[in-house]
């Protein structure tokens, strides 16, 4: 009878995928446009995936595609498609050219957003998945049609958020603001993450996430560095992934995150 030998590496993926580690689909959301949440998107499923979590990506409205570009691999769907270990590409709803609001770039193309067809498309995905991440277009009050902001896409959905902010001055009330408009709306925040962060802070970044948690009465559950170069078009799966792992081992984010789908998640 042959033995089979394990390498280390082969053994802790083996307990990783055989973990009982449950973690929650969450909606991505920020506290303004271009803040990183497709980066922020794709470090969440690299560590989903590390725990042996089956993950489904959607980002229900995609702009800014370019005219006759495949919008399956296109700006920010392209980088979540690199992180995906399943071999399905992200899911997408709609996708228009105009690098605009989703509403206007829905009108300019002489139709309107339905929240019910993203609706569906998320509960196609979320039947084949442990865990789903949906990244929004901007931030909460986004519209998708005249009747539809982001945060209501969110309810619909029945997310928690977690939300992308800056480390600069301003991110304190541009957070505060998120957070009390999700909250008023009864939507759930998981807490913050803070994106770009400097390698030297000042005095303003190195405050800002205590009084975020101070003032918003929310966590921030990881604090993630600047890379250089590191932008949606050119980062790579293993330059993000190193930086997921460096932040899940800081802030144990992961860990985190299980706790809070423990304590709130029937």
């Amino acid at each position: 009878m042959q033995l089979k030998l394990f390498t280390v590496p082969s053994i802790l993926r083996f307990f990783a995928r055989s973990s009982l580690i449950r973690l929650p689909s969450i909606f991505i959301t920020g506290t303004d446009t271009g803040v990183g949440k497709t980066v922020i998107t794709a470090l969440l499923a690299l560590l989903y995936q590390e725990a042996g979590v089956k993950v489904g990506l959607e980002k229900p409205v995609i702009t800014g595609v370019k005219a006759g570009e495949d919008a399956a691999l296109a700006g920010d769907l392209a980088l979540l498609r690199r992180v995906l270990s399943t071999g399905e590409g992200p899911v997408y709803s709609y996708a228009f050219t105009p690098a605009v609001s989703p509403h206007l770039a829905a009108a300019l193309a002489g139709i309107s957003i339905d929240p019910a067809r993203i609706e569906a498309d998320h509960a196609r995905l979320s039947s084949r998945c442990d865990a789903v991440l949906v990244e929004g277009a901007g931030g909460l009050l986004v519209p998708l049609n005249d009747n539809c902001l982001m945060a209501d896409l969110a309810a619909r959905l029945k997310l928690p958020l977690l939300i992308v902010s800056r480390p600069s001055i301003g991110t304190i009330n541009h957070t505060l603001l998120t957070v009390s408009c999700a909250q008023a709306r009864g939507l759930e925040v998981v807490g913050v993450v803070i994106n770009n962060y400097p390698a030297r802070p000042g005095p303003v970044e190195a405050d800002n996430p205590g009084a975020i948690e101070k003032f918003a009465g929310v966590p921030v559950l990881a604090i993630v560095p600047h890379i250089t170069s590191l932008s949606v078009e050119e980062a790579e799966e293993g330059d993000i992934q190193k930086v997921a792992q460096a932040v899940d081992k800081k802030f144990k984010l992961l860990e985190r995150l299980s706790r809070w789908r423990e304590e709130h998640v029937q």
